[in-house]
């Protein structure tokens, strides 16, 4: 039980704090006079600021509408980055009201520009690429035992994997292929 609240508040604190893999719970209001020592058990969805939730107590059921805050720890941002800059994050805690689209992680590029605090989320930050657009790289065409190397140029950023257009720089042609390394393209 947590102390200085009453069993009731207690129980829901326990209960948010274990399905919204939370780091604390606070709860401002639940709109509950005395509830008794319980047991109560919990249902629905307490993972934002105003959730509809189930209460049971003994042999009743009731409909609860708590006022909480949520607190999940996620990365936040270490220092203001500009838009397309190197995202540097430190460990945070951020009301899970705030966060706004999926957690990412790796090496990240600010979207937009980002203000010291911010949670890294998708919407503020994107995967970096392999390999950066107008970076030079060596197409490849391979048939049998036969491969063919030029110097190229990547039209686009781009991830291992992606399909790529690249200039091909002896012959000034734009071509489709494969980024299979940081500076190498297979063409078909």
């Amino acid at each position: 039980m947590i102390p200085d609240l009453p069993p009731v508040e207690a129980s829901l604190v326990e209960w948010a704090a274990e399905v919204c893999d939370a780091t604390r719970v606070e709860v401002h209001f639940t709109g509950l006079s005395a509830a008794g020592d319980g047991p109560f058990t919990w249902g629905g969805d307490p993972c934002r600021a105003r959730p509809d939730l189930r209460l049971h107590i003994d042999d009743r059921s009731l409909t609860v509408r708590p006022h909480l805050t949520v607190w999940v720890a996620v990365e936040v941002a270490a220092a203001d980055i500009p838009a397309g800059g190197l995202v540097v994050s430190l460990p945070g805690e951020v009301p899970i009201e705030d966060l706004r689209g999926a957690r990412v992680h790796g090496a990240l590029v600010a979207r937009g520009a980002i203000s010291a605090g911010t949670p890294i989320t998708a919407a503020v930050a994107r995967v970096a690429p392999d390999a950066a657009r107008d970076a030079e790289v060596t197409l490849v065409v391979q048939r049998g035992a036969l491969q063919v190397g030029a110097p190229g140029r990547l039209l686009q950023e781009a991830h291992l994997g992606d399909r790529v257009r690249v200039i091909n720089l002896a012959t000034d042609v734009v071509l489709t292929g494969t980024l299979a390394s940081t500076n190498t393209v297979l063409i078909p």
